[in-house]
């Protein structure tokens, strides 16, 4: 059984340790384009396997090299981006491009196994491999929400004093901020959380608390080392130990939904039957109202859409207008308290414009692009009476459909012309 390591970071080099030391596979081929680094990870482990139980061969490879491995690790990565924002996302600047840089050599190697990627963003990273590989659906998939799951087994088992292996509970989502804990599943000895609620107080905790504990773990670690090992490693080789010997074990990855939750071409962290195959099926879990609303927001964010507040249609992200009811999208000035009174004018230059007032006489404005190269806009019609507390309505905007095209003279003499009379 032969695995290669993609990448050797800091999880990278702790994956390829816990799977030496654990007998997991008989082979390890370490690739990496820092080759200082590579060599002195392989000479590490060499030094090592004298002393281990099982007997462990380590080899430095390339790319092309990858094609008759059964797994392929890919833990690419560069953490010290995360110590100005801790936000996975923030990765994605480093380790797109550098996947994309290397994912159509893995291809041209004939490579036909599995691969398991840590690289962040997580969910992101798996499907740009997927695609790149073009393997068959399920052979590649992401550790996704298994460390989120088993900081939250951890939690759980902390908490009540039942060990982490008579518990039963799923961390669903973005492997990052944006993932819940599906409480409505959690059970512990076979017996759910409700159910232990009603005559234990130990079960009685607060909820929301022992979620965030669960999300902010990875950053506990992280703030004191700048990195995370033991657990990401320990949930990849776990991974590759089920692969390899078939077990068909239930297991939270990030996995390819095609139709599952009512979502399709997106990855996301949900539990999964992993095998000889990668992910061989995608558990539907049967989640209460609040959950499966949790779960189709954080689909949506990873899909880039969002739902029309007054239609309920998925539109993408970045879209001003809905494109079956026509409301507007953006509701941050909205989301102040402020009244809209017109987003849109029959104004050129300035048909975007947006009016609103905040406590009934505070005006929150919107100017659209033109008012940064155009000589005259909406902006010089609104603003005098703006300035003078004059408050504007939306038949006096409806108004300047007549007028209230600029024709742009070759001398500008505004105000004195017909431009908003």
């Amino acid at each position: 059984m032969k695995t290669r390591k993609v990448g050797l970071g800091h999880v990278g080099a702790h994956v390829a340790y816990s799977l030496a030391v654990q007998g997991i596979a008989d082979e390890l081929v370490l690739v990496d384009s820092n080759e200082k680094k590579v060599e002195s990870e392989c000479q590490d482990l060499r030094d090592s396997v004298a002393y281990l139980p099982h007997r462990v061969t380590v080899n430095i490879g390339t790319y092309e090299d990858l094609g008759d491995c059964d797994v392929i690790v890919n833990s690419i990565g560069k953490i010290e981006i995360l110590r100005a924002n801790q936000d996975r996302t923030d990765e994605m600047k480093f380790t797109v491009p550098a996947v994309n840089s290397y994912v159509g050599r893995v291809k041209a190697s004939g490579f036909d196994g599995v691969v398991v990627n840590i690289t962040n963003p997580c969910d992101v990273v798996t499907q740009q491999l997927a695609k790149g590989l073009g393997l068959p659906r399920g052979r590649v998939f992401g550790t996704g929400t298994g460390l989120d799951t088993s900081r939250l087994l951890s939690a759980l088992a902390r908490q009540t004093g039942i060990d982490h292996k008579s518990i039963t509970a799923y961390m669903l989502g973005e492997h990052g901020n944006q993932q819940f804990a599906a409480w409505s599943n959690v059970s512990f000895r076979g017996k759910s959380l409700e159910e232990w609620a009603k005559t234990d107080e130990r079960f009685r905790f607060d909820r929301d608390a022992l979620q965030k504990e669960s999300i902010r773990g990875g950053w506990v670690t992280f703030s004191g080392k700048y990195c995370t090992e033991y657990g990401i490693a320990t949930t990849a080789a776990r991974m590759v130990s089920i692969v390899l010997h078939d077990e068909k074990q239930i297991m939270p990855a990030s996995a390819e939904l095609c139709g599952e939750y009512g979502e399709k071409d997106v990855f996301v962290g949900v539990p999964c039957v992993i095998g000889k195959n990668g992910v061989e099926e995608v558990v539907e879990l049967s989640l209460n109202e609040r959950e499966k609303e949790e779960l189709k927001a954080r689909l949506h964010m990873l899909k880039g859409v969002e739902t029309c507040k007054k239609c309920g249609a998925e539109i993408k992200k970045g879209t001003k207008f809905c494109q079956w009811c026509g409301e507007p999208v953006e509701q941050k000035i909205k989301n102040t308290g402020a009244e809209i009174v017109s987003y849109g004018a029959p104004v050129l230059p300035g048909a975007m414009f947006l009016l609103s007032y905040y406590n009934g006489n505070i005006p929150i404005i919107g100017l659209p692009g033109c008012v940064m190269y155009a000589k005259r806009t909406i902006f010089d019609l609104a603003l005098p009476r703006i300035m003078a507390d004059d408050e504007i309505s939306v038949e006096e905007l409806a108004a300047l459909g007549e007028g209230g095209l600029c024709l742009n003279c070759p001398v500008c003499t505004f105000p004195n012309c017909g431009f908003g009379k």
